[in-house]
């Protein structure tokens, strides 16, 4: 792991890595010094804990560079100070963040990551190597897309590995886990995302088959889909014994039903993956709808095309 010596703490077995250094399977937390970056800190040093994973911090942030209307006005001399500016800010907010991870989970091994790039660039290089990224968001509640960010909205679409965004505010009310399916083959890398998440934080697992109509469903067409999440949850009880698992079918005219319907769960569970132009229209609107709204923790899952 390309630990520099130069950055290390004495008092600690942090390292301080390189963002190509990234070890594989670790818990990757995007940080940024705010109340929302510190929520994501808390989740993802719980569930790190439990999962027995490591714990990235990560902080990058691209230079400023001095442009104006007319043209560029620095000095290109001036560049490699600005850099390194932007690199002492990012380890004041790595260091804050590692403090905090201390103090609340002690025994966790720890990573940092700083560097000069956009974020959103930096954490989806991570995510190739990363079991887990997990963002805080600057919203909740009915106008939380306004507020979601730029950072987490684009994470969340191109990630490689799942994302998880976590709402201001305390998260230890809710009392399951909940995945969302389509019907789609991409519905069962969401399940066993959740059932592994449901069983690194002793809960229980409900999953829900979507159905979006405001018509009158068919009774083949409810059969059918019937049948499809009894075998998308078959075998589940066997391979996780420790988790109990429930699924329904649900019939829904409005996302905003979704939303409340989540609010007692400790974690959501959707899909995202390409798909034909309609299905992206139906589904993906829900995918987001959840993101954006709900004031519970969102795990996004990436799958492949269906």
């Amino acid at each position: 792991m390309g630990t520099s010596a130069g950055s290390e703490h004495d008092q600690d077995m942090t390292t301080h890595l390189e963002l190509h250094d990234l070890p594989h399977g670790t818990i990757v937390v995007g940080v940024d010094g705010s109340q929302g970056s510190d929520d994501a800190l808390d989740w993802a040093a719980d569930l790190a804990t439990r999962a027995r994973r490591s714990l990235t911090v990560l902080h990058t942030e691209a230079p400023p560079v001095p442009w104006n209307a007319v043209g560029y006005t620095g000095e290109l001399t001036s560049l490699p100070a600005l850099r390194e500016s932007v690199l002492a800010a990012g380890a004041h907010v790595t260091d804050s963040a590692l403090e905090r991870l201390r103090a609340r989970r002690p025994e966790l091994e720890l990573a940092a990551v700083t560097g000069t790039v956009d974020p959103r660039v930096s954490l989806v290089e991570a995510s190739k190597q990363a079991h887990l990224l997990v963002l805080g968001s600057r919203g909740r509640g009915p106008i939380a897309s306004l507020l979601l960010g730029s950072v987490s909205r684009e994470v969340t679409r191109s990630a490689h590995c799942p994302v998880v965004v976590v709402r201001p505010g305390p998260h230890d009310a809710g009392d399951h886990v909940l995945a969302l399916i389509d019907g789609t083959p991409a519905g069962l890398e969401v399940i066993e995302f959740a059932v592994r998440h449901a069983s690194a934080m002793a809960l229980p697992l409900h999953v829900e088959h979507l159905l979006w109509t405001a018509y009158e469903l068919e009774p083949q067409l409810v059969e059918g889909a019937r049948r499809l999440l009894a075998e998308a949850c078959a075998g589940l009880g066997e391979k996780f014994p420790d988790v109990e698992v429930t699924s329904e079918l649900r019939h829904f005219t409005n996302p905003e039903e979704l939303i409340e319907a989540a609010t007692d769960a400790a974690l959501v569970v959707v899909g995202h993956h390409p798909a034909s132009r309609m299905h992206r229209i139906l589904y993906r609107s829900v995918s987001s709808e959840v993101l954006e709204h709900a004031s519970v923790p969102v795990a996004v899952v990436p799958t492949p095309q269906s």
